[in-house]
């Protein structure tokens, strides 16, 4: 899935509005801030760098990589594209969670073994 013209089109639209917007500059500075703006819009929109890529090398072995790549390998297959953001999200939550859940079994642990002490019973954990 190749999103390369719609990006272009959204950006060039984009960037017409903006040379209208700032037409009381002078038209010298209006172009460095349409370069830059542009500059980085490009950057930004590679939406087709984005993912899980898996590649062959020979004889036996697969290289794998995650996330943003600079620029395509050439003959590298990509399996996940944007999916990964949500998966990531998903992994984050469930390891912020039961990391949570984790230390906070461990502070009741703690302050019910702290009070049990202060108590003179001992329960070790």
């Amino acid at each position: 899935m190749n999103s390369a013209p719609a990006a272009e089109h959204e950006i060039e639209s984009y960037l017409t509005r903006l040379r209208t917007s700032l037409r009381g500059l002078p038209a010298e500075q209006v172009e460095d801030i349409v370069r830059e703006i542009r500059s980085h819009l490009i950057e930004s929109a590679g939406t087709d760098r984005v993912g899980l890529w898996v590649q062959r090398v020979p004889p036996d072995d697969w290289s794998f990589q995650l996330g943003r790549v600079a620029t395509a390998p050439a003959d590298a297959r990509e399996v996940l594209g944007w999916y990964i953001v949500p998966l990531g999200l998903l992994v984050g939550a469930i390891a912020l969670t039961a990391t949570s859940r984790y230390l906070l079994s461990k502070v009741r642990k703690f302050r019910s073994a702290r009070s049990a002490s202060v108590v003179g019973v001992r329960d070790d954990w």
